[in-house]
Parts: C-alpha cells; structure tokens; sequence
C-alpha cells in the first residue's frame, strides 16, 4: 500500500519567503495551489518526492526563479512535458527519462 502525503498550500506558505534552500523531498504530491506559492520561492526548491505533477502545477512551477529539483518524477501528460520548467540541479536519471515523455534537454537549461 503506497501512502501519499501531500504537499498543501498551507505547508508551503511556510517556507514561500524564506531566503534559504528549502527541501520539501518526503512530500509526493503537491496540491495547485502548493506549486503556485512555491513558485514565488526564489532559491533552492527540493521536491524530489514528487512522483508526477498536474498541468497547473508544473505550469506554476516554471515560474520558479531558483534551482529547482524534481527527479522524482515518473510520470508527466504531454502538456506538462512540453511547459519548459526552470534550472534543475541536474537532467533527471536515465532510466526515469524512459518512463516519461521525452523531454527536449532545451528545457533543462
């Protein structure tokens, strides 16, 4: 049984305006608006727990002004793939690359 904790916008309010790195990795799933007040953090963003990401958030999401780190992910519609998201600290791994839809490495950069 896989237990889903979910990343709320009142958990990322929380950390929205902090000046620091922030590592939100034990969350995997984030809520639309969690991604939305997320995007206005402008360092270091870990949401490697995330394992796919609604269209709205991704959208959100690459607003973000910071580094951000999502290899988590398995799993994107061909809409969210095609938003081109802000810095990674690095590509995504290999083998999660073949379970997604193929991203052009131009949205990486």
């Amino acid at each position: 049984m896989r237990y889903e904790k979910i990343l709320t916008k009142e958990i990322a309010e929380q950390f929205r305006k902090k000046k620091i790195e922030v590592q939100l990795d034990e969350f995997t799933a984030i809520e639309d608006a969690a991604a939305e007040s997320l995007s206005k953090h402008e360092d270091y963003l870990n949401l490697d727990g995330l394992t796919s990401l609604s269209d709205a958030a991704a959208e959100s999401l690459s607003k973000h002004e910071g580094t951000l780190s999502l290899h988590g992910l398995t799993s994107l519609s061909d809409a969210t793939a095609a938003i081109p998201l802000p810095r990674f600290t690095k590509p995504p791994s290999l083998p999660m690359r073949r379970r997604l839809t193929p991203i052009p490495m131009a949205t990486y950069s």
